[in-house]
């Protein structure tokens, strides 16, 4: 078991979470099924909308 803490410093709040080897076993599997989608995901269609505004990619994206 493990017990992270974060300390955001923008502010004075901190957040904590106790990880469990169960818990932390789960996560792991849902990011390595994550990953294996997303690698098989070849094909990018963006959809423009008001959240296009700040995005860092945007020059680069075909629909930007």
């Amino acid at each position: 078991m493990v017990r992270a803490t974060l300390h955001y410093p923008t502010g004075p709040d901190l957040v904590s979470a106790t990880l469990t080897d169960e818990g932390m076993a789960a996560a792991r599997a849902r990011v390595e099924r994550t990953a294996v989608l997303a690698a098989a995901d070849t094909e990018f269609v963006p959809r423009p909308a008001a959240h296009c505004d700040h995005c860092p990619w945007r020059s680069r994206c075909p629909a930007g």
